[in-house]
């Protein structure tokens, strides 16, 4: 997922020294795309499961993916297994450069469509995609127990070895 500023000739706006942008949040752009196109629906068939492999690109934004009518189990956060697990609150929410793998059961009926709603920031709420059911028979197959990729072969850090650091944030431009 990655996020541009566009004019409305659809061409990239370079305003990159933008003091609000800085000041604030940091540049959001208008139109979001996933791998690098704006799409307007991702075709399943139902009964069928996928693996979503979402990175965020974008440098400043946040997303909060709400995916109508499913529930989308998590199996690992940048790159590391995780237990599988439902996302948390209902939504799948990445900051920048942050990774999630998903398992989706496509459990919705055949002709029907579903949106995925990026909701973080509540007032600028908009249809990400849609699912869109294939016309296809649903695949009739038991759902096996949901997957669980290998864990990352890490040693565990030395808690003992570790440094306190105090760090104070200002109020930035704007405020004090």
């Amino acid at each position: 997922l990655s996020d541009w500023r566009l004019d409305r000739e659809a061409r990239m706006v370079e305003d990159f020294g933008n003091f609000m942008d800085a000041s604030h949040a940091g540049r959001i752009g208008n139109t979001v795309t996933i791998n690098g196109a704006i799409r307007d629906f991702l075709e399943v068939r139902a009964g069928e499961r996928i693996r979503l492999r979402l990175v965020n690109a974008s440098n400043a934004r946040i997303y909060g993916l709400k995916f109508d009518g499913h529930v989308p189990h998590v199996i690992a956060l940048d790159g590391h297994a995780v237990e599988p697990h439902p996302v948390p609150g209902g939504r799948a929410v990445l900051g920048p450069g942050q990774r999630v793998d998903l398992i989706l059961d496509c459990t919705g009926k055949q002709g029907a469509s579903y949106r995925v709603i990026d909701e973080f920031y509540a007032r600028r709420a908009y249809r990400l995609i849609d699912l869109r059911y294939t016309g296809e028979p649903a695949y009739a197959r038991a759902t096996p127990p949901l997957p669980r990729p290998a864990p990352n072969r890490l040693p565990e850090p030395d808690a003992t070895a570790a440094e306190r650091h105090r760090i104070v944030f200002g109020g930035g431009m704007i405020g004090a």
